[in-house]
């Protein structure tokens, strides 16, 4: 799922939280600045323990780099 970057008006909010890492290529990547993807990898929550179930809520980070060459490859 593609996130936008939200309205420059809310940027000063967001400006201070520290990064994630894209889980493709470890790029910086800031929530609410930034236009990334959030993907969930079809193994999460597969299993029957605590670990695997907050797996199957929690989404990777992904920047827009990895995210767009990642949809390019899967339309070819």
């Amino acid at each position: 799922m593609e996130v936008p970057a939200f309205p420059s008006v809310l940027w000063p909010a967001y400006a201070g939280l520290e990064p994630d890492a894209c889980v493709e290529c470890a790029a910086p990547v800031r929530h609410g600045l930034d236009r990334y993807y959030q993907r969930n990898d079809a193994g999460d929550g597969a299993g029957r323990s605590l670990e695997d179930a907050l797996l199957a809520l929690t989404y990777d980070c992904v920047c827009a780099r990895c995210g767009d060459a990642a949809i390019r490859e899967a339309a070819s």
